[in-house]
């Protein structure tokens, strides 16, 4: 079978029923939503620099004795 078939016959037994349809564009449509969101998350929160001037000069300190 080819790909032109295939495609004309999932389109053609789509086509019988409007709910089922409909519930595979609302699938993809949600699909694609929360792609984009969480791309938009990943990108925003692991892949952009922090915005400080030098962020090669941020530190962090712990304390090693308790009570100071």
């Amino acid at each position: 079978m080819s790909l032109k078939h295939d495609l004309r016959y999932s389109f053609r037994t789509l086509g019988r029923d409007p709910r089922t349809a409909g519930l595979v564009v609302l699938c993809i449509a949600l699909a694609i939503g929360v792609n984009s969101a969480m791309f938009s998350l990943v990108r925003t929160v692991f892949l952009r620099p922090l915005p400080v001037e030098a962020p090669e000069e941020l530190v962090t300190m712990y304390s090693t004795h308790p009570g100071f």
